[in-house]
């Protein structure tokens, strides 16, 4: 079950698209530009972010860059962390 399906109909969902200059907006690394994950190559990080975090999104270029290939693309807002597991064992195989 999606957490969508349990929100009343008039709820508001904000998502967040990302670009490489935005800030990421967590944690930890609230300040820190997306830019600066792609530069260290964390794109795991990212990827966990993508598949686990419902309001965060990236744009185009930056799915393609750390490796989120279109079959894995999923419905944003949304989450779903066996999608995410599935492509990092896939990743782990290369």
């Amino acid at each position: 079950m999606n957490f969508l399906d349990e929100l009343p109909e008039n709820a508001r969902i904000i998502l967040r698209v990302l670009t490489k200059k935005s800030k990421l907006g967590l944690g930890e690394y609230y300040d820190s530009e997306i830019k600066s994950f792609l530069d260290l190559k964390e794109y795991k990080y990212l990827r966990n972010i993508y598949f686990n975090k419902g309001g965060i999104s990236f744009n185009e270029e930056i799915l393609d860059e750390i490796g989120i290939l279109k079959e894995y693309r999923i419905k944003k807002p949304g989450r779903d962390k066996e999608c995410g597991n599935k492509l990092e064992r896939e990743i782990e195989k290369i």
